[in-house]
């Protein structure tokens, strides 16, 4: 877990003591959100229905403002379907798989289906905590999981094909 914080603070960090110019994006270095859901047809719509798209943009957008510093471009799809099954995927990874949580369906009085019955929607566990409607922290620390995996390091040369050798270097004779 502190090796996970620490990635977040480092991530979240960075971009502040980096220059304005952000690296050249490639493809390789999208972040992409992606949500698939259904579209609110009730006249009261339910808090999870309200709240979720608000949250997703907050996360959006900070995501987008802190990783342009790493060079990774962060992009948002959204896909309207018929069916009640709401989904985040990052970077084609569902949320609850990022956190390691668990999706679990709950029935929503406010969301009704065509014959009136309460529908069937998703809710995120964590431990011992449910979300209807995932907070922007948790869809933040999801795409800076899913994020971890576009940054990379390049590795060293040898040093003998280093322009000035180390100390003893075998390979500078």
């Amino acid at each position: 877990m502190k090796k996970l914080l620490l990635g977040i603070f480092v991530l979240l960090c960075i971009p502040l003591a980096m220059d304005a110019q952000a690296p050249a994006q490639d493809a390789d270095r999208t972040l992409v959100i992606h949500w698939r859901h259904a579209v609110c047809q009730n006249e009261n719509p339910c808090e999870r229905c309200i709240n979720t798209p608000l949250e997703i943009q907050q996360a959006y957008e900070n995501l987008k403002e802190s990783l342009a510093g790493l060079g990774i471009v962060v992009t948002f799809e959204e896909k309207k379907i018929k069916e009640h099954d709401d989904h985040i995927y990052i970077n084609d990874r569902d949320i609850t798989d990022l956190l390691e949580g668990e999706t679990i369906k709950t029935a929503c009085m406010n969301c009704l289906d065509d014959k009136g019955d309460p529908r069937t929607c998703n809710t995120l566990k964590l431990g011992d905590n449910t979300y209807e409607v995932i907070p922007a922290e948790l869809i933040i620390k999801a795409g800076l999981i899913a994020a971890s995996d576009l940054v990379t390091a390049a590795p060293e040369p040898p040093c003998g094909e280093k322009q000035t050798p180390c100390k003893g270097c075998p390979y500078s004779q």
